[in-house]
């Protein structure tokens, strides 16, 4: 069997670089990888002679600009993807970590039409996405449908389903299959993913991302940034929002113990603001590392977050904080179960004094 794995952060490289090493072997795997959320090292994509698909800083793109940028890179991307088919004889096996979003739906659809049986498509867990019970509304809908078939791309995407139900999805490799077991056809496979992030990964992905290993320093926090993109109807309260409750929020965490910040990859906002003797923020280069690289270094905080999918899937001391409730972020209370909360160990506070009683003593 041979693999072709499709990735667009560090988070989702470190998955395949770990199961390309501990069990599909090197040989067998081809590694896709599109700087649609963060840069690419250039050592890791030596090392693994990775197929590197620029996105064109597509994230920046705006309305129809983003729409069209998103169908040509969906285009670019299937070409390397039928390129790699097209030169073994063996059965494949796709690896994707969003089976709805137009990429992956474009090149699996595409795949399977010119390659048929000898294709297979699998889902491993990004975050979050594939224990949603919804997906935040289409935008753009309309026009949407009209660019992607003049482009000739999936319209899958457009169809407002959740992770892992692309019809073409035979196996699903999850942290907690059974969370999702209802929502899927008995027909997909259901596999428990490995905690990829070994002090061996984590230091070699550290030291492709920054040069050198980070140094150790223990914080009792660690408050976990998302940018606002999909929240565009709403950004500007949610900005308001912010510049009135943060300095409360971390006046709050400081008093208690050490804070870091650790930035999400696409966070364009200023937390140099709320910065004392007790609060720091991650350098440049953190900023690009998933926080699962880095929670050791930190000596494992307790983690809180507007609702960051990097709380899925982790085993900490302290339960994880997730403050959509206190930000007024609609919409979030309904795309996750009780049951995902629960085994996840989050908890979903409603105002200041709730968060001020599970913050961890």
């Amino acid at each position: 069997m041979k693999y072709i794995a499709f990735t667009y952060n560090i988070f989702t490289l470190a998955h395949i670089l770990s199961y390309t090493d501990n069990s599909y072997g090197r040989e067998n795997v081809s590694i896709v990888y599109s700087d649609i959320a963060s840069m690419l090292p250039e050592v890791i994509r030596n090392d693994y002679k990775i197929h590197f698909v620029p996105s064109n800083d597509i994230l920046s793109k705006r309305r129809i600009n983003a729409i069209i940028c998103a169908c040509n890179l969906s285009l670019r991307i299937w070409k390397v993807v039928d390129k790699i088919l097209s030169s073994n004889s063996e059965e494949t096996t796709l690896i994707v970590f969003r089976d709805n979003e137009i990429e992956e739906a474009s090149f699996i659809e595409k795949a399977i039409k010119k390659y048929g049986e000898k294709v297979h498509v699998w889902v491993m867990e990004e975050g979050n996405g594939i224990y949603a019970k919804e997906k935040n509304p289409i935008r753009y809908l309309k026009i949407k449908q009209i660019l992607y078939k003049l482009s000739g791309v999936s319209s899958y995407s457009l169809q407002n389903k959740t992770q892992g139900l692309h019809p073409s999805v035979e196996k699903i490799i999850c942290s907690k299959p059974y969370v999702i077991r209802e929502k899927l056809s008995l027909d997909i496979e259901l596999e428990t993913k490995k905690d990829v992030f070994t002090r061996e990964l984590n230091e070699y992905l550290i030291k492709s991302v920054c040069g050198q290993q980070v140094k150790s320093k223990h914080y009792k926090y660690v408050f976990l940034t998302q940018p606002f993109e999909n929240f565009r109807g709403e950004h500007d309260e949610l900005i308001e929002s912010y510049k009135k409750l943060l300095p409360l929020i971390f006046k709050i965490l400081s008093e208690r113990g050490r804070v870091i910040i650790k930035l999400h990859p696409r966070e364009t906002l200023d937390y140099s603001l709320y910065l004392n003797d007790q609060i720091d923020i991650c350098t440049d280069e953190e900023k690009i590392l998933p926080f699962q690289c880095l929670m050791q270094y930190y000596d494992y905080p307790q983690m809180i977050s507007m609702f960051s999918s990097a709380c899925a899937g982790i085993d900490n001391t302290y339960p994880s904080i997730y403050m959509y409730k206190i930000f007024n972020i609609h919409g979030i209370e309904r795309l996750f179960s009780e049951e995902y909360y629960k085994t996840n160990h989050i908890i979903a506070c409603s105002d200041i004094e709730e968060f001020k009683s599970q913050l961890a003593k």
